[in-house]
């Protein structure tokens, strides 16, 4: 059996974003292995330039993710005049207490500029984690004391998305990550939006599931990232079905 980290993703706001397309950032349904990539790493005190690091770690991290309360999606129209004084290339502080200079050429120092980005507002979800490989570093006690203890603030998604909870709620030994996530008592009723008896949504990857009883639904998605180039890419098999908790009954 492997070691699995429990993680309860509970915010007021969180995103986890596929490929954007020109000024538009959605967000998918369920949480994605570079937003987990990015977390870790973040975690763990890595930065930008140590893509390679952060590449292999989302190589190796394994794990399957269950949505607790569906929560509902919110779209955000962001503008921002780049040419205001408030915007000069001397005002960005990072959590470091470092000042980080804007970067670019002339064009990105002025102009108006106009976004939308979509969020998951009120939704809540478990995940177990794993990492392959525990020979190499980080191992799985290292993410594990990360985790409780970040380098640098925790978000979910996007920096604008703080968790309302630690993120870290327990960990469990099991064959795999959805065998993990079976095994993870629910959240209390009040705050779920289903039932137990009608099982509860959950993705994961065919080679990370095992048995899975009831129908499954298979479909390519594109949640992988370039850490060098600061871009999505590639498609993985993801499996979609129902969860019935083990000894999982409504009061």
């Amino acid at each position: 059996m492997n070691r699995y980290l429990i993680l309860r993703f509970d915010a007021p706001l969180m995103s986890f974003g596929g490929p954007a397309v020109d000024n538009y950032g959605p967000t998918e349904r369920f949480p994605s292995l570079s937003a987990l990539t990015g977390m870790v790493a973040n975690a763990l005190g890595y930065c930008h330039e140590q893509s390679d690091l952060i590449q292999r770690l989302q190589e190796r991290l394994r794990f399957a993710a269950r949505c607790d309360r569906q929560g509902r999606q919110l779209r955000d129209f962001q503008t921002v005049d780049m040419g205001q004084t408030y915007m000069d290339t001397e005002r960005a502080w990072t959590t470091w207490g470092r000042l980080d200079r804007r970067k670019g050429g002339p064009d990105a120092q002025k102009g108006t500029y106009i976004r939308l980005r979509d969020y998951l507002a009120d939704a809540i979800y478990t995940v177990s984690l794993g990492i392959e490989s525990n020979d190499e570093k980080p191992d799985v006690l290292e993410v594990e004391e990360a985790l409780k203890r970040p380098a640098r603030p925790l978000y979910i998604g996007r920096k604008s998305c703080l968790p309302a909870s630690p993120v870290l709620i327990g960990s469990v030994h099991a064959e795999s990550p959805l065998e993990a996530l079976r095994r993870t008592a629910p959240i209390e009723s009040s705050r779920r939006s289903r039932s137990l008896e009608e099982g509860i949504s959950v993705w994961w990857t065919p080679e990370d599931g095992g048995e899975h009883p009831g129908p499954v639904r298979e479909m390519k998605y594109s949640d992988m990232r370039d850490w060098l180039n600061q871009v999505h890419t590639g498609q993985r098999r993801i499996c979609h079905g129902l969860l019935y908790l083990e000894g999982g009954n409504d009061d």
